[in-house]
């Protein structure tokens, strides 16, 4: 049973280019962390890379970087999430020409809500025909659970 923070194996963490061009960064990162707080709607991180290669040089981040962390806990099975990288910061050249720096990433749906705005009048419509209609048209749809409400709005 996973009862400290420590207690879970990290299968993967690939960080996908707008290319298409997929690194496997697990070898490279020193330090990950992922926040989800109550005032946060969604989930956001940093992950700390140690650059020997000089690959941010070579292919710069320009927020269509999707960030893959797999994670698997003792008796749980494989958790697989995926992650819009936003930003490169706190670049440091060490020694022996190792670059470090931070890639700060958010959930999917943080970056959809920044970008898209939605003014749409609904009519005589029940809440969760609203909900529905706005999860399935503007985020991008997927499993959601919608209790129905009884009256018109």
């Amino acid at each position: 049973m996973a009862d400290f923070p420590k207690d879970y194996n990290l299968k993967e963490l690939t960080l996908t280019l707008c290319t298409g061009e997929i690194w496997d960064i697990r070898y490279i990162y020193h330090e990950l962390n992922i926040f989800e707080d109550i005032w946060s709607p969604t989930m956001s991180g940093s992950v700390l890379i140690s650059d020997t290669q000089n690959r941010l040089a070579n292919f710069p981040i320009f927020g269509f970087e999707t960030l893959t962390i797999g994670l698997e806990t003792p008796g749980k099975g494989l958790l697989t999430k995926n992650f819009r990288v936003y930003s490169a910061t706190d670049r440091h050249l060490g020694k022996d020409r190792n670059l470090a720096y931070i890639l700060n990433f958010c959930a999917d749906e943080a970056w959809k809500n920044y970008k898209v705005r939605v003014s749409k009048s609904y009519k005589s419509k029940q809440i969760h025909e609203i909900v529905a209609d706005l999860h399935n048209t503007w985020l991008g749809g997927g499993e959601i659970e919608i209790d129905p409400a009884k009256y018109l709005h």
